[in-house]
């Protein structure tokens, strides 16, 4: 493990916190249908990976990938990961749960340099695409009206349990397939200016339910929140 980045080390770390923490929420939500503990799996699926692991992968990585060649050659696990992304594609299974679930099915919002992937068929598409499906169900999940029921805390959590299947397949994919590839392409330079680059959690202040998510990162041994 000593020739692995050290921020490839952290986003792994950051996986196996985020199945942890998804799993104890998600539990401790559905035994107590408890709105609080609800809105705690939103804030590790919306501003944890979404906004905060997912940003710093789109921010740090795909710039210095963007356009190399070496992008596509791949290897033997990358074209299994790939398979798998075709029999069932993160958007499509995104649009089902949105609508099976009451809530607006909204596309992609490509835009800038995701969009720029998407025109020119690159590589990057596969890992933008898994992020732009979470973000898609975060989109879902903000048409709904507030638990205020059963049937509402069902539909939501099942959204947000869409979101966990997804990202738990995308995060096998990355660490079968991308880092690898990130690995064989960024020099050790480009590593020293990401680590340097990188941050640490800022938890969203004022919401009663970010303690039950610093908690729950917390028993998963995770420790890189802001000050």
């Amino acid at each position: 493990m000593d020739d692995v980045p050290v921020f490839l080390l952290r986003l792994r770390d950051e996986h196996r916190a985020f199945d942890e923490s998804f799993r104890g929420l998600r539990d401790a939500a559905r035994v107590a249908k408890d709105p609080v503990m609800l809105e705690a799996l939103r804030i590790l699926c919306e501003d944890f990976l979404t906004a905060y692991h997912q940003e710093r992968e789109e921010k740090l990585l795909f710039p210095r990938l963007r356009g190399d060649p070496r992008l596509s050659a791949g290897g033997p696990e990358c074209a299994l990961h790939f398979d798998f992304y075709l029999a069932d594609r993160p958007l499509a299974h995104a649009a089902r749960a949105s609508r099976s679930n009451g809530a607006a099915a909204e596309g992609p919002r490509w835009q800038g340099s995701s969009l720029e992937d998407q025109k020119a068929n690159s590589p990057l598409c596969i890992p933008g695409e898994d992020h732009e499906a979470g973000r898609v169900l975060l989109r879902a999940l903000r048409t709904l009206p507030a638990p205020d029921d059963p049937d509402l805390f069902e539909r939501r959590l099942r959204l947000l349990e869409t979101f966990g299947t997804i990202q738990r397949t995308h995060h096998r994919r990355e660490e079968g397939c991308f880092f690898s590839v990130c690995r064989g392409i960024l020099t050790p330079a480009a590593w020293v200016e990401i680590e340097a680059a990188d941050r640490a959690w800022r938890p969203p202040p004022e919401n009663p339910a970010v303690q039950a998510v610093t908690d729950a990162l917390a028993k998963a041994g995770w420790p890189r929140f802001a000050a």
